[in-house]
């Protein structure tokens, strides 16, 4: 499951969301090199002076707090004055400037190897976020807005203009600033409960199951380390790939069996959504989270999962039955259990694939894969993208990579912090921060989209000059998944920030990055760029159909438990708490959509991390695969550097989130998908992938 960071749209109001080298060696690996002596002044983290030192957040944080609360006070005053468009320049100027430091101090609380800094820039998010509070209830800013969007002015506006400031008004309604003062502090007292709850989730979906040493089976000993005074061994994993079967099984249910603590939050926190999204006068906590998104209300989205499963879950069935074949042990008559499915899968691929995952590696050297993004990027819109010098206190680190992104023209259209590689510290990964949105000023200028792009690869092995990093296949799609999201957010032109690029619904801000891994696994597209590192040799048979194949061998499976924790998501989002308990309506869920039957006792649901993040939205993952299949097959399958396809695709991601994501994937396609449409497409995707690995076993005689 993907897990990056893009900050989309939230509900809350202000939430956070050159000098080029064209040589060819290391062109793209540089890194953060210095600039020469006559401009090598110290910069602030991302170019930004106040962003120097510690003390620095504390005085970016209240320089952006006093200029947010004169901007309140201007805004505040237009309830007096005739209705006027400045309204929704005045509202994202005050976005962005609260954004500009909630933002980059959440970065670096999560990334800068400086305990300082990130303490710093902890106390700096504190503070902006403490504030945004107060806006999110502020009754004179909703007047304000109301008093414009309620007359004739707003009529007249432009669609980009009426559908931000009607996305902020539903951002404001959400945090129920609409209600009586009693019900209004009700909804943030509520709003703080979750936040306070989903923290203990998280938390708690890594804790280990504490088993008694004395009652613990010896293989069970064995494998998992104990406490510190040696009475519990700790089960923090399930040992998928043992090839001792009872392990496998005991592991899973012990792993996954009821943590008392943890269904009481769980619990609670479903109650407490609910009950919040109803005071605010929704049906449900989905219904209010999926208004502004794609796919409209959680009826649609559960017709597209139910569509799809009806389709699917025969496939995935049938893919079980084969899975057998691939059992480590062939006397093993037993009913297939779900914590045998990773070990048949990994079983599989050996079996198929001829070409090892570390032998793949030595196509894919850093250099290379960014070689290749940039020269799909020129083909498709024009857009250079090259490593620039950082001056010094730019970055945080040595790896930290400055991508700058152009137009032909040599028009700058914004900077990618690349921080791609796991150090000691560094606590996220995976991820997308919008360091600064895009927008246009009142002088006329453009302010350009900084991104900070964060992953967590290794440097096991690296390429003959010692400094060239050889990728993982992983760590490529990954590469390209998070580059899309960068792509949606440096090519957007929003005039407003709060809507740029990723900022948008969350079904939306998936398309481009699960788009990027479909031009991945495009034999032209590899062709393109992979080479081996030491021979030069391009990609080709076996070792292109195991890059290819090899990340899905049973598809059809790998899908039906996609849709199965949607459904589940969904389902549980929409309940009246007064039903059936959630751990029993998610158990029905399982053993009415899922391939293989659940284990007794097992609660999956209980470590399911995507739940505090993702709440209600889990189906974005399938919707946005399905619209970006739909988008591949028509635009691009054809002619993957296409760059009358890449200039319409380039226009749709322009907007961001300022107009509706469905108007502009239609205008895209020239049609509007239904939900059979985007049924079918994927339907179709898992039977040729299908078909491809059905012939490469053939061939193989597996």
């Amino acid at each position: 499951m993907p897990t990056d960071f893009n900050r989309p749209r939230s509900s809350t109001l202000f939430s956070h969301r050159g000098n080029r080298d064209r040589s060819r060696s290391n062109r793209y690996l540089h890194g953060n090199r210095s600039t020469t002596t006559q401009d090598a002044e110290r910069r602030g983290l991302f170019g930004k002076p106040d962003f120097s030192t510690a003390e620095g957040f504390q005085i970016a944080s209240e320089k952006a707090l006093a200029a947010a609360r004169e901007l309140v006070g201007e805004i505040s005053a237009t309830v007096n004055k005739p209705p006027s468009a400045e309204i929704a320049v005045k509202m994202d100027e005050l976005s962005d400037v609260l954004c500009q430091v909630a933002d980059l101090s959440e970065c670096v609380r999560l990334v800068h190897p400086d305990s300082r800094l990130r303490n710093a820039a902890q106390q700096a998010s504190l503070a902006i976020n403490a504030y945004v509070e107060e806006l999110n209830t502020n009754v004179r800013l909703h007047r304000s807005l109301l008093h414009f969007i309620t007359s004739e002015e707003f009529e007249k506006c432009d669609p980009v203009t009426q559908r931000t400031t009607q996305l902020l008004l539903h951002d404001f309604e959400t945090c129920g600033i609409h209600l009586d003062f009693g019900k209004r502090g009700k909804v943030v007292e509520l709003n703080n409960r979750i936040l306070e709850l989903s923290h203990g989730f998280m938390e708690n979906t890594n804790l280990p199951t504490l088993v008694p040493r004395k009652q613990c089976p010896q293989a069970l000993a064995e494998h998992f380390s104990t406490t510190r005074d040696g009475s519990h061994v700790a089960v923090d994993h399930v040992p998928y790939h043992s090839p001792d079967s009872k392990l496998r099984s005991l592991g899973y249910a012990l792993y996954f069996s009821e943590l008392p603590t943890q269904v009481g939050i769980f619990e609670e926190i479903l109650r407490t959504r609910h009950d919040v999204s109803v005071l605010a006068g929704y049906e449900s906590f989905a219904h209010k989270t999926l208004k502004t998104c794609m796919v409209g209300n959680p009826e649609t989205a559960i017709r597209f999962l139910e569509e799809l499963s009806e389709k699917n879950l025969p496939l995935a069935r049938e893919e079980v039955e084969e899975m057998k074949r691939f059992r480590p042990s062939n006397n093993d008559q037993s009913p297939l259990q779900l914590c045998d499915v990773n070990i048949c899968t990994s079983e599989a691929k050996k079996k198929m694939f001829q070409s090892k995952s570390s032998e793949l590696r030595k196509y894919f050297s850093l250099e290379t894969t960014l070689r290749g993004l940039a020269r799909l990027f020129q083909h498709l819109f024009g857009v250079t993208m090259e490593t620039v010098p950082a001056h010094p206190g730019e970055v945080w680190s040595n790896d930290v990579m400055k991508l700058a992104f152009s137009c032909e023209d040599g028009e700058l259209l914004g900077y990618t912090y690349c921080d791609l590689f796991t150090r000691e510290g560094k606590a996220i990964s995976d991820c997308h921060f919008t360091i600064q949105g895009g927008r246009q000023k009142r002088n006329g200028e453009y302010q350009i989209p900084i991104i900070a792009l964060c992953c967590n690869f290794s440097r096991s092995q690296c390429g003959p000059r010692g400094n060239d990093p050889l990728l993982s296949l992983s760590a490529v799609e990954n590469l390209f998944h998070e580059m899309g999201h960068a792509l949606h957010s440096v090519l957007g032109r929003s005039r407003f920030q709060n809507v740029t690029g990723t900022r948008c619904s969350t079904d939306f801000a998936e398309v481009p990055s699960t788009l990027m891994e479909l031009f991945l696994a495009d034999s032209r597209v590899l062709q393109s760029f992979a080479r081996h590192h030491e021979t030069g040799r391009p990609i080709h048979g076996s070792d292109m159909s195991t890059v290819q194949l090899s990340a899905a061998v049973f598809p059809a499976y790998d899908l039906q438990l996609q849709i199965v924790y949607a459904l589940t998501d969904l389902l549980l989002h929409t309940r009246k708490p007064s039903k059936s308990s959630p751990l029993q309506l998610a158990h029905d869920i399982y053993c009415r959509y899922a391939p293989l039957p659940p284990l007794p006792g097992a609660t999956w649901v209980l470590r399911f991390n995507h739940f505090y993040g993702y709440g209600a939205r889990y189906y974005s993952y399938l919707w946005a695969r399905a619209v970006s299949s739909l988008v591949w097959k028509i635009c691009f399958a054809n002619n993957p550097f296409s760059r009358e396809s890449g200039d319409s695709l380039r226009n749709m991601l322009s907007f961001g989130g300022g107009l509706p994501p469905n108007e502009l994937v239609r205008d895209l396609l020239s049609f509007e998908p239904s939900v059979s449409d985007l049924v079918d497409t994927l339907h179709s995707s898992v039977l040729e992938r299908r078909q491809k690995l059905t012939q490469l076993s053939t061939d193989h005689s597996v």
